[in-house]
């Protein structure tokens, strides 16, 4: 049986950030089976122990890309990442993760990755825009179309 994660990535206090945060806390309360659903305020060297025991994460995340609309949602694909203005602006980028895990002879996982796009990422503030909070259902929706 394919082990599976649900990876939501964000800072709960800075607006839009929290929207990846939101979309897995909505797929945790679904209780789907023989899936985990965890969430982290940065992507970082320290999730490799975490991913690699998994065959497939899904990783949501916020994004800002150059002529995205608000509440957008991106499937993105790994290679793509770094190409994308503001996107995973937290410690480390997701590739260089999986690098360094391969690096240590660790079977990394299958990644898929979905992006929702936003607007406020760089001030203090609890709670998602409209736009953000309008995205969560159908991000967790499309997240669960894959399973």
């Amino acid at each position: 049986m394919m082990k599976t994660l649900i990876l939501g990535i964000g800072n709960p206090v800075v607006g839009d950030d929290a929207v990846g945060i939101a979309v897995a806390n909505r797929l945790k309360e679904k209780n789907l089976k023989n899936v985990d659903v965890e969430t982290a305020n940065t992507i970082g060297l320290e999730i490799i122990n975490i991913i690699s025991c998994y065959d497939r994460v899904f990783v949501v995340d916020a994004v800002k890309t150059k002529n995205g609309k608000p509440g957008e949602i991106h499937k993105l694909k790994l290679e793509k990442i770094k190409q994308m203005m503001g996107c995973s602006a937290h410690d480390i980028d997701l590739s260089t993760v999986l690098k360094t895990g391969e690096k240590l002879g660790m079977k990394m996982p299958e990644i898929i990755i979905y992006g929702v796009e936003v607007s406020n990422t760089n001030r203090f503030m609890e709670g998602l825009s409209k736009d953000a909070e309008d995205a969560v259902p159908k991000a967790a929706e499309k997240i669960m179309g894959e399973l």
